[in-house]
């Protein structure tokens, strides 16, 4: 089993980005960690050579630029891209998000936790499955 994820995180709010980082730090979560705040930055990261392998996405829906179902339009027509998991990481609970994330290929849709120790939960959760879900992107 594979301890170890890559992890790219899209979020334009840098502490929730923080948080993130701090409780997989907490966790003893063993990962590579970026953060990006906009999607174009991230898909230029994706497209370039020393990529390596990402394993997961946590993508915030709503950013300037670009919001997560245009990114999700894009990385999902992309032949390359298409199989890395896209969650997405959203304050929104509104059904019809949750079902059009769905509908472009998202592999999950959680709502963004407020309390710092469900943050924690959630993350510690995500590591765990997709550390034992066999994935092709990441052996």
């Amino acid at each position: 089993m594979n301890n170890s994820i890559t992890l790219l995180v899209i979020d334009d709010d840098l502490t929730d980005a923080k948080l993130i980082k701090y409780a997989l730090a907490e966790l003893n979560v063993s990962c590579v960690f970026s953060h990006f705040t906009s999607y174009r930055e991230m898909l230029e990261h994706l497209r370039s050579p020393n990529c390596g392998d990402p394993c997961v996405i946590l993508a915030d829906l709503n950013t300037p630029e670009m919001n997560g179902f245009e990114f999700l339009k894009i990385i999902k027509d992309d032949q390359i891209l298409k199989r890395i998991p896209v969650i997405i990481l959203s304050g929104s609970s509104a059904v019809a998000d949750v079902t059009k994330s769905y509908d472009l290929g998202a592999a999950g849709y959680i709502v963004k936790p407020i309390d710092y120790e469900d943050l924690k939960d959630m993350l510690g959760i995500i590591h765990k499955y997709w550390t034992v879900n066999k994935l092709p992107i990441c052996g």
